[in-house]
């Protein structure tokens, strides 16, 4: 590829981002069969149970360590890349058959598709890993910031088209059946129906990025492929001081914003008891965000690549903070008053858009993986044990006074904490990056 001509190179980009699209679509489809399936197996009601759904991302986010060894072996993104989607789909596939055929509210059949779910996210952290490692050699480090955030708005663009086809399908239902809700058999059939369709878009991606040619880097001879050489390769982030205020960041971002997780979604519950409301409003808060970074992502690319990842993440992550007084300060009744914070959580884009430029910069060479591989592992395991310790947090003391607005109020001040770590990285990464230039020129 890197003999290929501009127009070719060009080419490959636009299928990239064409592939993005398809995916964002899937995934928001297969998410959403997955919440409509348990909004009737367990009607969210058990906090414990909820936070091993959201566990899923987490668990597999630790399997990422295992790309730079699996590169050892195949050298091929690509192969990966797909071969990491199409396990994929046949894990969500099998945990939609099983949803529709084992027996409703069943332990068993809860354990089942909980099991089939983390799996699928599994492959899905390694092919996705494998995609970001693929796709950024089209473009040089200089602009890799506006690349990300071009490829960033695509992505969205799919979502805000999955979420708006979701919130129609909804809001057709008082029309279509009077009351609050659907009837279950029809819950069911939705459950189905977007899950299915999910599949269809996330093959499509597979069948476009099938078309685009393999990268291939330089990387060490396989007869060195040993267990030592293997634990430096990925080790190497763990062992560079500079990167050890973004591990910091990692593991407190993850634990704490996953600790709150459970209680945040349960909270529309608290508002209101229409069932109606409890689905609409958190994907029309999603589809504001969604939108708003759609609009904002080229813009935040080329900031980064102007005054840096770093400071545009730590600016994104200090603003994203004040979403949380929405959630402070509504009161039962008012559940829509949630839907302006997805204003505040645009903000978001800056972090999502900077994380990967930010890794890539910290890689001296082509082999960036066990970069992206750390980071993933110190979130993963932090973002799981945050997770499931807010599944029993909401468990036990969902009863106390202003239960709520006490975590409410906590979550605000952790997140604007959260912006020292990247100030104290920002400093290190400037000043390492200074004392190499001395260095060079005294040479």
């Amino acid at each position: 590829m890197q003999n290929s001509t501009i127009l070719e190179r060009h080419n490959y980009r636009r299928q990239f981002y064409n592939s993005l699209i398809f995916w964002a679509i899937g995934n928001t489809f297969t998410a959403t069969a997955l919440v409509i399936y348990l909004m009737n197996l367990i009607g969210f009601y058990s906090g414990t149970f909820i936070s091993l759904i959201f566990a899923g991302n987490f668990v597999a986010s630790v399997f990422r360590m295992a790309l730079p060894s699996l590169l050892k072996s195949i050298k091929s993104r690509k192969t990966i890349c797909i071969n990491g989607y199409i396990y994929h789909i046949v894990a969500l596939a099998v945990m939609f058959l099983a949803a529709i055929y084992l027996p409703e509210e069943d332990n068993l059949t809860a354990f089942i598709i909980i099991v089939l779910w983390i799996t699928a996210c599994i492959f899905e952290n390694i092919a996705y890993l494998a995609y970001v490692s693929w796709n950024q050699a089209l473009f040089p480090r200089k602009t890799i910031g506006r690349f990300f955030s071009r490829r960033e708005k695509w992505r969205l663009l799919g979502e805000v088209i999955g979420i708006i086809i979701f919130v129609l399908v909804f809001k057709l239902g008082p029309f279509l059946f009077p009351g609050d809700v659907f009837p279950k058999s029809i819950n069911f059939g939705l459950h189905a129906g977007f899950g299915f369709a999910g599949l269809f878009f996330i093959g499509k991606t597979i069948y476009i990025l099938h078309k685009i040619p393999d990268v291939h880097f330089q990387m060490e001879s396989l007869s060195h492929n040993n267990l030592s050489t293997v634990f430096r390769r990925l080790s190497r982030p763990f062992f560079c001081p500079k990167f050890w205020p973004i591990l910091v960041y990692s593991g407190l971002f993850s634990f704490f914003m996953q600790l709150e997780q459970v209680t945040q979604n349960r909270f529309i519950c608290y508002l209101t008891s229409t069932s109606m409301f409890i689905i609409l409003v958190p994907q029309v808060q999603k589809l504001i965000i969604k939108a708003g970074q759609l609009a904002c992502a080229p813009w935040v690319g080329y900031w980064i690549d102007r005054i840096g990842s770093l400071s545009v993440m730590a600016i994104s992550q200090f603003l994203s903070a004040f979403a949380m007084l929405f959630y402070i300060y509504v009161k039962p009744g008012y559940c829509w008053f949630l839907v302006l914070a997805g204003f505040i959580w645009i903000s978001y884009v800056g972090l999502n858009v900077a994380l990967i430029k930010m890794q890539l910069e910290y890689s001296t060479d082509h082999d960036e993986t066990p970069w992206f591989a750390a980071y993933s592992l110190i979130g993963g395991i932090s973002g799981v044990i945050g997770v499931l310790l807010g599944g029993q947090l909401y468990d036990f003391y969902q009863t106390i006074p202003n239960f709520y607005q006490v975590v409410f109020t906590y979550s605000f001040w952790i997140r604007i904490a959260l912006t020292l770590p990247l100030i104290v990285a920002l400093i290190v990464y400037k000043f390492s990056k200074n004392t190499s230039k001395i260095q060079e020129n005294a040479d």
